[in-house]
């Protein structure tokens, strides 16, 4: 996890070092710095675009 905003938490994705963001509202507590898992739920190709869960 890199970053965390008021309404959004900024993650890298590690293995292909890509970045993109979590809601703030679902999952535990964590600070910068810590590894998550995360599931990609969406992915649409076309529009370049991909969401996160938790």
């Amino acid at each position: 996890m890199l970053e965390i905003q008021p309404r959004r938490i900024q993650v890298v994705l590690t293995y292909i070092l890509l970045e993109g963001d979590l809601p703030l509202n679902q999952g535990p507590n964590v600070s910068p710095g810590d590894m998550i898992k995360v599931r990609l739920a969406k992915v649409n190709p076309l529009d370049n675009t991909f969401r996160l869960e938790w």
